[in-house]
């Protein structure tokens, strides 16, 4: 267990050096998890994905995040404009792009990149939470796409239909 840790963390400090190596440098920065400031990723909906930021600004990008998902979460197909990258640290979340069949389950210290306008959905299986650290290149936005798209003519704030 300590090695998939020790490796979480130099994956994440290798992707935070490469996206943020335009920054002058700083001082030194340690945030241990109990003083992680959780808050929900969509303000009227504090059941749902929760991020803690540690680095950066997502409203203007880029930043460094944890984000944790629910047990039992999936996203809906959608995108995001700005690339990003992602350890796993805890659970067994899935990412899944536009016309795969299923996600793979991935373990903790399993890394992804997702390229930005990539149309994927992200979920949560297994019997805990998941979390992820995820570093934006850009400011984080979100725009449903794929099969959860609004159809052309649905109001704005229409949602997709269920999935059966």
């Amino acid at each position: 267990m300590t090695n998939r840790l020790l490796a979480v963390a130099v994956a994440a400090s290798m992707m935070g050096t490469a996206a943020f190596a335009k920054e002058p440098a700083k001082a030194l920065t340690v945030t241990p998890p109990a003083d992680l400031k959780w808050e929900p990723l969509v303000p009227n909906n504090p059941n749902g994905p929760q991020v803690a930021v540690v680095h950066g600004d997502m409203k203007k990008g880029p930043a460094s995040f944890f984000i944790k998902l629910p047990k039992g979460y999936k996203s809906g197909m959608h995108i995001h404009t700005a690339d990003y990258q992602a350890v796993v640290v805890q659970g067994t979340p899935g990412h899944i792009a536009e016309g795969e069949t299923e996600a793979k389950p991935l373990q903790v210290g399993s890394f992804f990149f997702q390229p930005g306008k990539g149309v994927h959905e992200d979920s949560c299986t297994g019997d805990t939470e998941c979390i992820n650290f995820i570093v934006l290149a850009g400011k984080m936005d979100y725009a449903p796409a794929g099969k959860d798209a609004p159809k052309p003519g649905a109001k704005p704030d229409a949602k997709p239909a269920p999935k059966k």
